[in-house]
Order: structure tokens, then sequence, then C-alpha cells
């Protein structure tokens, strides 16, 4: 401990010498005390003057505290259930309790052994006993790196890793091996045995189509070990079979594609069920099965876009609404715009403007009389002062007449719709949206989905988001661009898929109804499994005013008849919900509350899709585990070797204690035993005084 200061220390020789000076003051000339009482009364006073004149400065005490900490050792378990779906399913339960015990009493005393466990995300085990071997995906590489992220450098001793090596999710595993900072230790488990199999790998339909139309279906299924074997494949609609084909199994590895016409025989959301026959002698069945569902509509979505003349963002819309079944896309130029032919829309998407030459403010207020959903992109050759008396609920000041680039940010708290996890994530691979130069300023209320960032720096500014003028929703784009965001999309994500979903969803928003009424509901369409059921709700007063003083509740109703109550959250403007992880299937939902002595309700419909990932492929890779063991330093291990393992983890990684010093300052104010040395000094001097009769 150590005494400092704001002053320059030559300052607290006052101190003493105010002391002094005091302490003469009173007592050189007193003639009432023999010479030794004066003396000790001097002192007194002398050390009492001397503490408080110390006070006036306020010096802090400057702590160091020394802290020893063994190194972490985690042991990391995967939680997933290809971990459990072979036959050795009851000896690795039993082996992840012993392996996680072993590890606490034979390392504890030089380690502190954390336990971990994963799936498609990483968590502390807080009970060992609480695996339940039930996660959907696999993702290791997404595991080793939170776990590097978690500890400190030089904390950290090394991970033991307990998994099959059946990776199908995330980042590659040996990849962030490759620069990890300790040894990781892999404990194999599972079987390497090529085994008789016939495993439904992908299926690729169109997710929407119409009531009476035949949909395309592509199933990819994979045979090994069936050289020979013949077998059937089946599509079921409501149990009963709508398509079926034999096949033969040519060869120990081998793959068919079957490419049937499936009917949707009306509207609504269908399910379909592929089903392969089994060959006897087949362990994992659970691949031989599998569900899909299509949402069979009565009609397109009209969309009309129109803009000043031909352009890439133009053709990148029309493309994506061409791929799928749901929108009917048509473009004009906007000065062969004519309300009598062009009577049946459901959106208009206004593309790079008003511009100098086309002002849209008489033809935007009437699509606004007749509560015609609008969204608005804005590009390089936007007149932004024209832009900006539509009313659109966002504006754009300082303007300077120039264009400028804006990166993406995905706002985690916007919940209008959900945004695919895998798009949210690869954000940061999307080139700039380019737009108007100004400060963007948006109305109370507005629900913005992407923010700009400008040069590096995250803002506040909206780049992609969502007003309400007049009861009615309205989209804004501040950028052109969005047919290089599907370019680079594909090139690094392999499929327009994640692109496609983005874009629906915006379009679904805006034309799908959900802004009509006073009370709304903002619910999932397609979930994959694992995934949490987010709902958003909006009640609004005959004003349009948003009010969330009355409850609101939720009953969600699943494939088998029960049900689930819910009651939503209340958020600063309407009301949110996470209904958690589902089960798969179709689930129907309906949402109610009263206010103003009036009944709201709404309801729907939406799917939680299953995730095969985990029973696809049952064959461990332990080559992968081990590479992950030599690549860090490591060793790897069977389940039957792992009373050796402790000995291996001190050889390889031994238990270094890590040395940190804390450092702290306090006031000296928070010294009691110098406030009460202060005290009993001043009170022992007033004592002596008092008693000799000289106060």
């Amino acid at each position: 401990m150590s005494l400092f200061t704001h002053y320059p220390w030559w300052y607290l020789l006052a101190c003493p010498l105010a002391g002094l000076l005091y302490a003469w003051l009173l007592y050189v000339r007193t003639a009432d005390f023999p010479l030794s009482w004066k003396r000790g009364l001097f002192f007194l006073r002398f050390l009492t003057v001397t503490l408080i004149f110390l006070l006036v400065f306020d010096p802090l005490l400057h702590y160091i505290k020394t802290i020893q900490q063994h190194p972490y050792l985690v042991v990391l378990s995967d939680n997933s259930a290809s971990m459990v779906s072979g036959a050795d399913s009851s000896q690795v339960r039993q082996g992840v309790i012993k392996i996680n015990n072993l590890m606490g009493n034979s390392l504890g005393k030089d380690y502190t052994v954390v336990h971990w466990q994963f799936d498609s995300d990483a968590s502390l085990l807080k009970d060992i006993d609480m695996a339940d071997f039930k996660g959907t995906q696999t993702a290791i590489g997404d595991a080793l790196s939170k776990i590097g992220q978690r500890y400190l450098p030089g904390e950290l001793a090394g991970v033991v890793l307990i998994s099959d090596g059946i990776n199908n999710y995330g980042k590659d595993p040996l990849g962030v091996a490759r620069s990890f900072p300790v040894p990781i230790f892999t404990i194999a488990t599972g079987d390497t045995s090529s085994q008789l199999d016939l495993a439904l790998r992908q299926i690729f339909y169109n997710r929407q189509t119409f009531a009476g139309n035949n949909f395309p279906l592509e199933i990819n299924l994979k045979a090994t070990g069936a050289s020979g074997k013949k077998s059937q494949i089946d599509v079921l609609f409501e149990d009963r079979v709508v398509w079926s084909q034999d096949f033969t199994v040519g060869n120990s590895n081998q793959s068919f594609t079957f490419t049937p016409l499936i009917n949707a025989p009306r509207e609504g959301l269908l399910k379909y069920t592929i089903r392969v026959k089994g060959l006897p002698g087949e362990i994992n069945v659970k691949n031989n099965i599998s569900n899909f569902y299509v949402d069979a509509q009565k009609k397109p979505t009209q969309i009309l876009i129109l803009s000043e003349g031909p352009h890439p963002d133009v053709g990148a819309l029309r493309d994506i609404f061409e791929e799928g079944n749901m929108f009917n896309a048509r473009w004009l130029p906007i000065g062969e715009w004519n309300a009598a032919t062009n009577a049946d829309i459901d959106l208009v998407i206004f593309c790079n403007l008003p511009t100098a030459k086309s002002d849209i403010g008489t033809l935007v207020e009437s699509f606004r009389k007749q509560q015609r959903p609008m969204l608005f992109i804005l590009g390089s050759n936007t007149d932004a002062s024209r832009f900006n008396k539509l009313n659109t609920g966002i504006s754009i000041k300082s303007l300077t007449g120039k264009a400028s680039s804006f990166y993406p940010v995905f706002n985690s708290g916007f919940g209008l719709f959900k945004i695919n996890n895998l798009f949210q994530e690869k954000v940061g691979i999307l080139p700039p949206l380019t737009g108007p130069e100004g400060v963007y300023e948006a109305q109370p209320g507005t629900e913005v989905l992407f923010y700009q960032k400008i040069s590096g720096v995250e803002t506040p500014y909206p780049l992609v988001a969502y007003t309400r003028i007049a009861g009615q929703s309205q989209g804004i784009i501040c950028g052109e661009g969005i047919w290089w965001w599907r370019n680079i999309s594909y090139k690094e994500l392999g499929t327009h898929q994640e692109f496609r979903e983005l874009l629906t969803s915006i379009i679904l928003y805006l034309a799908g109804g959900a802004d009509k009424g006073n009370f709304r509901v903002r619910a999932p369409q397609r979930l994959k499994q694992g995934e949490h059921a987010y709902f958003v709700a909006e009640l609004f007063n005959p004003s349009y005013e948003s009010v969330n003083e009355p409850d609101v509740s939720l009953r969600l109703t699943d494939s088998r008849g029960n049900e689930f109550p819910f009651l939503f959250s209340r958020r600063e403007t309407g009301y949110g919900l996470d209904a958690g992880v589902l089960d798969p299937g179709v689930w129907k939902w309906v949402a109610s509350t009263q206010y103003a002595g009036r009944n709201y309700s709404d309801e729907g419909m939406f799917v939680v899709e299953e995730n095969l990932a985990e029973v696809n492929n049952l064959q461990a890779d332990h080559l992968l585990l081990k590479s992950l063991s030599d690549v860090t330093g490591g060793t790897m291990v069977y389940l039957t070797e792992i009373d050796n393992l402790p000995k291996l983890i001190k050889q390889i990684a031994p238990p270094a204690v890590h040395v940190t010093e804390e450092e702290s300052f306090n006031s000296i104010f928070d010294l009691w035993p110098l406030m009460l040395a202060i005290f009993l000094l001043a009170a022992t001097e007033w004592g002596i005084r008092k008693y000799n009769g000289i106060l």
C-alpha cells in the first residue's frame, strides 16, 4: 500500500508545518502545565492538526494485490443427437459423465476445471447430468472459437473435447485449431465403420406454389453398403402415396436423384412426406423419412416496379421474383404509368425515384389514398429535396448534392420479422449501397432493419427501414446496389436462397396485409428446428397511435392439438414474445386482446421444419479429432483409454500458476482506523485539558 495524490509531494510538507505552528501558538506560552504535560499535549495537537490537514489534499491509497490462479482446463462435451444415435449410445452417455467427473477429481487440485457443452452453440454446463444429447447441429469450430475468446491469454491450459467428430455447422474446426492457443485433447466416440444405409441427403422444392398447380421436387438419396439391394421411394400427402418409384443400388457407394412433379391440391400449408423403404440390417432408419411443407396460395402477389429507365436493381428484383411462384412482377418506365391498366397491384416499388426530371409526389399521394403499400429504393440519381416532400417518415438533411456509400449493419433489436441467422452473420460480406449524401433522420416509431456504416463508422442513420404514415406501412431502402448484394451473397454462400428469403420478407411485410387493422401480429412463417419462435404485436387506437396498455395473449396449438398459452411482454412501442424452441410440425396461433370495450384478435399458422443433419450421417470422423489434437500439440484417446488422460494432460500442459496483479485506489476517507485515530487524539487532548480546567 502507498499514498497517491494529484498535488505535488512538496505540498504535503504544509501538513506537519501547520501542525507545528498550531501547537506552538497554543502551548509554547502556556504556563499552567508542567513541562512534561505540555510536551505531551503539544505532540497530541501536532498529530491531530497534521492529519486533518492531510485530509484536505484527499490523497488516495494505492493497493496492489497479487492473485495466484490455477490455469483453466475446459472439458467440452458434444451434446448433439449423433452422439447417442449409434449402437454404443449407453456407453457414450455413461462415458461423458465419467470423463467430466474424472477431470474434476484427478486434476481439480492443479487446474480450475470448467465444464462446457455444445451443439450449434456452446454454453457452460452447470450440472454434468444435464446433457440430453438433443442438439440438432454440431458446430465444433464455433465451440472452440468461443472457448478461445472466453479466456484471457495465459489463463487456459488446455481443452478436453469429447465428440464423435461429426461436424455439420459453422466454422471449419481445423481452421480454428490452427490458431488455437493451447493443446486440444480429444476423446473419440462413435463408430467410424461404413454401415448399410439409405439416407435422404437433400430435398429441393419451391416453398410457395399455387393451389392446383404441379411443383417440381428434387430428392437426393445416398446408398452406402447396399450394392445389389432393391428398395422403393414414396412421396405421401395426407398419408396417401402420390408418387412412387422402385430403384436398385448398383454399387456400395451410390447417389440417386429423383425429380418428380407433385400436385398441390388445395390452398394452405400442405405437408408432404418422403419415405424410403428400409433394408434388412439397416441400423439408422431415421434418415429414411423426411417431411417438407409447401405454402399453396390462391394467387401471386402483384408487384409493379417503376423507374425512369432500365436499372440493375430492377433486373435483380425481377430475377428473384421470377425464381419462385409467389410474385408476379412487372416493370414500367415512370412515364408510361397508367392508372387504368395497373389497378390490380399489391405493392409499388419506386426505384431511384424521384429525380430532377420525374416528380412522383402526386402519384405517391394517390397510392396513399388507395392504401396501396409502397417501397422506395433511393439511389445516386434520387432528388433528395423532392423525396423529403413525399412524407415517408425519413428525411435527408444537410444535403451536399453528392452520393455516398453505406455498408449495412444489422439491427439486433429489429422485430417486425425474422432474418435468416446465416444472413445475419454474413451481413459483413455485403458491399455498400449508394444513395444521397446527408444526415438521415427517421420519425419516432421507425423500425430499422439495417443501419448505415460510413467510412468504417457505424451510424444511427437508417439504411433499410419501415415507417408508418396514416396507419399504412412503407419501406425505404436508402441506396441502390441490391443487384450487387445478390451477386456477392451467391458468391459467398453458393446460393440465392438467403438473399431471396431476405427480399421476400421485406416484400411480404408490405404486401401481405400485415399493416391493416388496429391489431396486428407478426409471426414466423417457417422456422428450422432449434430456432426460437418470435412474435411481435401492435395495437393502435382509432387515431392510429400506438398503445400497449392492455395485455395481449397468445395461444399456440401443435399438430397433435396440444395448446400452449403465452402472454406478450410490453416494449417501448408494441409488444414482443419469445415462445422458445418448438417441436417440428405445423403450429397454429391465435392472439387476442381487449381495448376500449372492443375485442381484437389475429390468427395464422407456421411450420417448424425438421433438421436431419444429425441423423443423415452417423459415421464418426476420428481423423478430424486426431488432426485437431495434432495441430495444437495435444493427443487423442478413445473412451477405453480415458484413465490415462490426466497423466497425459499434466505432461503436455503442465499446470503453471497464473499470477496477476490487481491495482486499486481508495480514498483515504475510507481508511476508518485513521478516522478513529484522529478522533482519539482530539478526545484525549480534550479530556486532559478538561481535567485540568483550562478549556
